[in-house]
């Protein structure tokens, strides 16, 4: 059996959206002749779900590492603001100390080439030489985010020279989530993806679109790209059981994952008030599972300032199996994506298990993006409406609505879903076969 060295910051137990790639890609490797070796940090930033370590091979080396990032200071202080706002009575220091570490958070990691986890990369270099000089590696794979990962790929790479396949979940250059503020870092940022790319033996894009993109711009070595979307892994749906927090006489919305930058919650909830004249009697409930802060407020804060407070319930972060039943009970999946440049690149990694899940899904996204693309291929009962307009999230809630849990079977349409290219089983097979490839 072949050696794989596998660079991936997020790996079990971190309970991050970019774990379930990595961890799928552990699984299923032996049965497709490979060995796995993980280079992984030693402290997530991130908390922790043990259940994600379930079902990796017994035997499986992992090497952690220390991953210092330089904005931990302002971090530890946006900590504080988090744990101070949750009280009764905050402290007011405490509160501005906060927002203070959280502006200064945002300021430095524009100014970390490529990332702020660029502390890393020391260390896991030292401890990548190591396994593939320990286990006799014969092939490189590294997952971003973060990028530095590709960095420290690069430098494996051409300090051993074996194959390597850079896998990007999400892009590099005209990512709207990156934004370098001065010119000559933005050079530089340039500089370090076409090494990247010009280095790499193979490269994955999570879309399509995103694959378009890397050929526009490295026409010559467009056959190094290949398109594997994420995916959703067949076994953690299975048997799966849905819970609701309300009745069926409520009209359940759910969004799983992260609010943060321009992925606002605000249009959502300022959609519930014109939903409810619409539905009547039944009451929206926007159900909003993952951190519970955006941009330093708390989500009830935002909902409060927004007119939906009584309809919004914020559970926080969830053991993933638990936030699997969470969305199986829902009427209606919500896919947050953004309006403006980079857009059109921009998928979250939640739409695959919404996939999964089965339920009808919601996109707040461009008709025209890698988003409603994947919806549209996927056979999912779903809509796709601008991420700005209240009014039209509402209405496309209400068209959507129709088809919810609490709807009698034969009104709902039969629609053939083409899921086996989302099946993480199938994925990594195809993985697999770019590491066998030179």
């Amino acid at each position: 059996m072949k050696t794989a060295l596998i660079i991936a910051y997020h790996f079990p137990p971190m309970a991050a959206s970019g774990t379930h790639r990595t961890r799928a890609v552990v699984r299923y490797l032996p049965s497709c002749g490979w060995q796995p070796v993980i280079i992984t940090v030693q402290k997530p930033a991130f908390p922790a779900d043990p259940a994600l370590l379930h079902d990796l091979p017994k035997d499986l080396a992992v090497y952690r590492t220390l991953a210092p990032e330089i904005t931990s200071w302002t971090a530890n202080l946006k900590r504080i603001y988090h744990a101070n706002a949750q009280i009764s009575q905050p402290n007011r220091v405490l509160t501005m100390a906060g927002l203070a570490g959280s502006r200064a958070n945002r300021f430095l990691g524009r100014l970390l080439l490529p990332d702020p986890a660029i502390g890393w990369l020391p260390f896991a270099v030292r401890a990548a030489l190591r396994a593939v000089k320990h286990h006799q590696c014969d092939a490189i794979y590294s997952t971003s985010p973060p990028l530095t990962t590709h960095l420290i790929g690069m430098i494996i790479k051409r300090r051993t020279g074996l194959p390597w396949v850079a896998d990007f979940r999400d892009p590099w250059r005209n990512n709207p989530f990156r934004n370098n503020p001065h010119r000559m870092l933005d050079r530089l940022d340039a500089l370090l993806e076409e090494r990247v790319v010009n280095t790499a033996n193979r490269v994955i894009c999570n879309s399509e679109t995103v694959r378009e993109d890397f050929v526009r711009r490295y026409r010559s070595l467009a056959s190094r790209f290949v398109t594997i979307p994420n995916g959703f892994d067949p076994d953690d749906y299975a048997k799966l059981e849905p819970v609701r927090p309300v009745g069926h006489d409520r009209l359940v919305l759910t969004h799983a994952g992260y609010f943060y930058g321009p992925r606002r919650p605000e249009p959502i909830i300022q959609a519930l008030r014109p939903l409810r004249e619409m539905m009547g009697a039944r009451v929206p409930c926007l159900q909003l599972i993952g951190p519970p802060f955006y941009r330093g407020q708390h989500l009830r804060e935002i909902a409060e300032r927004n007119g939906g407070d009584e309809m919004v319930l914020v559970t926080g972060e969830l053991p993933h199996q638990q936030a699997l039943q969470r969305m199986k009970g829902s009427d209606i999946l919500l896919v947050v994506g953004i309006a403006g440049k980079g857009a059109e690149l921009q998928v979250p990694g939640k739409l695959f298990e919404y996939i999964g899940v089965d339920r009808p899904l919601l996109a707040l996204a461009p008709q025209h993006s890698a988003i409603a693309d994947i919806i549209a291929k996927s056979g999912a009962l779903g809509r796709v409406c601008d991420p700005d307009d209240p009014i039209a999230i509402a209405n496309a809630v209400l068209s959507l609505s129709r088809f919810s849990v609490t709807s009698v079977a034969d009104s709902c349409p039969i629609v053939e879903r083409e899921i086996d290219q989302f099946d993480r089983r199938k994925q990594v097979a195809i993985i697999a076969s770019l590491l066998n490839s030179k």
